[in-house]
């Protein structure tokens, strides 16, 4: 896979008291780059990573693009290290 890939886990889609879940891989290298992970443009209320490719660390700012503009259902994703990692990811949003 190549950065900027992102996958769902099929079935993963699920709520989760007043806010829906989902989880899935995503590519991430040290180049900043903005990931649509909800389809619609719901708020994301939090999306946590975990680096299956060793030691890898990523910063993530939820609803905003890669040029710091707001978009709801958007994150910017920079990782520490130029090769290409792989993360898993759980994802909590408001609204379908």
């Amino acid at each position: 896979m190549a950065v900027g890939d992102i996958t769902r886990n099929a079935y993963s889609l699920h709520a989760d008291g007043n806010q829906w879940v989902m989880t899935g891989t995503i590519e991430v290298s040290d180049a900043v780059t903005a990931y649509a992970i909800v389809s619609s443009p719901a708020y994301i209320n939090s999306l946590m990573l975990v680096c299956e490719d060793g030691t890898g660390v990523a910063q993530v700012e939820c609803n905003v693009n890669a040029s710091d503009v707001a978009t709801n259902g958007t994150c910017k994703i920079h990782g520490n290290d130029p090769t290409v990692r792989t993360y898993r990811y759980r994802c909590s949003f408001l609204g379908m």
